[in-house]
């Protein structure tokens, strides 16, 4: 047994502590984007980082966006490698709302399925800094969602008091979170819900708050219960690479381009289906969204098509239908000129 093993055996049995895939958030080095600017909505909804949610909160207006490091960020600021992208919350009109209430602004993330995390404490770690001047944030939260299907439990949400006073230059923050037990509560038969670590912003105020390398992961239930910025037991930032990154993004969101395909029509009213495998597997059903250019067409002939959908969709791929007019029976087609297909399978 070498050295090293030895070290991850001390921590398995000491603290139960994993010693790789220690970061339980999927994408926290935020690679993932589908534009570069969103508005937010008053409450927690998905941003342009796809995995990445924010709120502008009551009253409030604002953006997410994407933003870039200079070269040589984790040099300079000590983040992990590779840093290239960070995120920012920018809030334009002061929001009305209340912390106790989770309607402030905020940012938060998820861990899959309510019984990864339950019952034990967690270090979230993320990288915070303003735009401009200054920012004491004072609270974080923990919602526990117990999934969708039969009778599951209400959710649970846990505040928790912090203090950090964000500036200019981009710092580390990190927090002791104690997630409750689950003991008793009941989770979905459909789905096995989620757990959510929130960051609220105060209201009453405007201000950019810029967000990079999230990490959460089980510690030492002797860990600090510091609410200071440098609570619970930071590991060093864990980046998987960007293929395996991107897998488990692709679990819950894929973008399939060039979703074209040849089959044979069923009807003289014109259905067509192409078999799309995803790349991923997803946790559960996508719903999904088309991006297709005005000139998509059956060939041969070039008929038009007059709708596209998916059917038959499983976690592991589906069936991507057009209609047209006029087809013959039996004959081949292919569609042509889709662009790409959203398969959304986020919570």
């Amino acid at each position: 047994m070498t050295a090293i093993d030895k070290f991850a055996k001390l921590l398995d049995i000491y603290t139960n502590v994993p010693f790789a895939h220690r970061n339980l958030l999927a994408g926290g080095n935020k690679d993932f984007w589908n534009a570069t600017t969103q508005p937010l909505t008053a409450l927690s909804a998905y941003t342009c980082e796809v995995l990445q949610l924010a709120q502008c909160g009551a009253g409030g207006a604002g953006t997410y966006t994407l933003e870039t490091f200079a070269a040589g960020a984790a040099t300079t600021y000590g983040l992990g490698r590779p840093a290239q992208y960070y995120g920012q919350t920018a809030i334009t009109t002061a929001s009305t709302g209340t912390l106790a209430a989770l309607t402030t602004p905020g940012i938060s993330r998820w861990i899959e399925s309510v019984s990864q995390a339950e019952g034990c404490p967690l270090t979230l770690s993320v990288w915070l800094w303003v735009a401009s001047g200054t920012l004491n944030v004072t609270q974080a939260h923990i919602t526990q969602n117990f999934g969708t299907g039969g009778a599951p439990s209400a959710n649970v949400t846990t505040l928790v008091p912090i203090n950090w006073t964000l500036t200019t230059t981009p710092q580390r923050f990190s927090i002791l979170l104690n997630v409750p037990s689950i003991v008793g509560k009941t989770i979905g038969t459909t789905t096995t819900g989620f757990t959510t670590l929130g960051i609220d912003f105060p209201p009453g105020a405007v201000y950019a708050v810029n967000d990079a390398q999230w990490q959460a992961e089980y510690c030492s239930p002797q860990a600090s219960n510091s609410i200071t910025g440098a609570g619970g037991e930071p590991t060093a930032f864990e980046y998987r690479g960007p293929q395996p990154e991107l897998a488990r993004i692709q679990r819950y969101y894929e973008e399939v381009y060039d979703a074209v395909g040849i089959a044979a029509c069923n009807a003289t009213t014109g259905f067509l289906g192409v078999n799309v495998p995803f790349q991923t597997a997803k946790r559960a059903s996508a719903a999904f969204s088309y991006y297709a250019p005005a000139g998509v067409t059956m060939q041969p002939g070039g008929q038009t098509i007059t709708s596209l959908a998916a059917m038959a969709s499983t976690v592991s791929g589906f069936v991507l239908s057009g209609t047209s007019t006029s087809l013959t029976v039996g004959l081949a087609y292919s569609l042509n000129g889709v662009s790409y297909v959203i398969a959304d399978a986020r919570f």
